[in-house]
């Protein structure tokens, strides 16, 4: 385990800390990988029914990001962890949306941070997934290359928006 993933470790113990503060209950320590790929710089998943987050090393290496990966990725996945596991631990049946009014509350309350769904880090080259067809959508700001497969989504009814501008991206061409 490198320095920096040691960092991270160490951040999302606190975050964990401040959670179990705030609602009064302490929380499973959650099983930490490092082997995310592509543009996501961190995932709550559940593995053989273990509920794990995942990091991107390669995003988390570039050093202009580590100060924004420590600071607010991190809190990011430990504040979808939390709610997830309160949902478990309050027998929900149905997982609340990963970025609803739950998360925010966590995000806003716990970590105090502004709730945002995406990150503005570096990616590297190297781990950007290699994508043979595009189609390219717009919002107010800019165009967005989009996969084919999120383009399907997209033509069944999901939306998606800009995480800079926050307009609803529209379809352009391609596909």
């Amino acid at each position: 385990m490198t320095k920096l993933q040691r960092e991270v470790k160490y951040k999302l113990r606190g975050c964990l800390n401040l959670a179990e503060l705030y609602f009064g209950i302490q929380f499973p320590q959650p099983s930490v990988s490092f082997n995310m790929k592509g543009g996501v710089a961190g995932q709550v998943c559940l593995v053989d029914q273990i509920l794990q987050i995942k990091f991107n090393n390669d995003i988390l290496n570039v050093k202009e990001n580590r100060e924004e990966f420590l600071t607010v990725t991190v809190p990011h996945e430990v504040a979808h962890y939390v709610v997830i596991c309160r949902a478990l631990r309050d027998q929900v049946h149905i997982i609340p949306k990963p970025h609803g009014k739950e998360w925010k509350r966590v995000m806003r309350e716990v970590f105090k941070l502004k709730p945002n769904r995406c990150h503005s880090l570096k990616v590297p080259d190297s781990t950007r997934r290699k994508t043979t067809r595009v189609v390219t959508y717009a919002c107010g700001c800019r165009e967005h290359l989009l996969t084919v497969k999120m383009h399907k989504k997209l033509q069944s009814g999901r939306c998606a928006t800009c995480c800079a501008c926050h307009e609803k991206v529209r379809y352009v061409k391609g596909g």
